[in-house]
């Protein structure tokens, strides 16, 4: 697990930090927390690129940063890396964007525990794809219905006006 960041600099407000005497070491699990500006979507930057092992897309291409992990390993932004395997998870504003679809009203997938919850993703899928079927036969059945309805329209008229055409006779 990550220790402590022993220094942080040209990241936004991180512009030169150094762990000193005082500074906290993490624990199994964070949260991360504070007022906007203060720093916490480029943090959560500098570890997602510890869990992807590549240096963040929105990180500037300076920063510089040392890890420091609690079986004395250390990881930079030039070797990224977790010594005890993919045991950094980040859930930030990036992780959202990235994984939620607000226009299609969708989310894209995670994972999924437990036998129970995988049939009930396959029963989903199943259903999506029956709703799909069923939406495009409405679709046809729709269309069928409005050229129908214009028949029997331009029937109605022509019946009309051939009613008129011998009432006038």
């Amino acid at each position: 697990m990550i220790k402590s960041i022993k220094n942080l600099s040209n990241a936004g407000v991180w512009q030169d930090y150094h762990a000193g005497r005082g500074s906290r070491s993490f624990e199994a699990r964070n949260i991360i927390f504070g007022f906007n500006g203060s720093g916490k979507t480029t943090l959560s930057r500098v570890f997602a690129s510890l869990e992807s092992g590549s240096l963040h897309e929105k990180l500037p291409e300076d920063c510089q940063f040392t890890m420091q992990f609690s079986d004395d390993n250390q990881a930079t932004e030039k070797q990224l890396k977790q010594p005890n395997g993919k045991h950094i998870l980040v859930f930030n504003s990036d992780f959202v964007e990235d994984n939620i679809e607000w226009g299609s009203s969708s989310a894209k997938p995670i994972f999924h525990i437990s036998k129970e919850n995988i049939a009930v993703v396959k029963d989903f899928e199943a259903s999506k794809i029956s709703l799909a079927t069923k939406s495009k036969e409405k679709e046809a059945l729709e269309q069928n219905s409005k050229r129908s309805s214009k028949a029997f329209a331009d029937f109605q008229t022509a019946a009309a006006r051939r009613v008129r055409e011998v009432a006038n006779v």
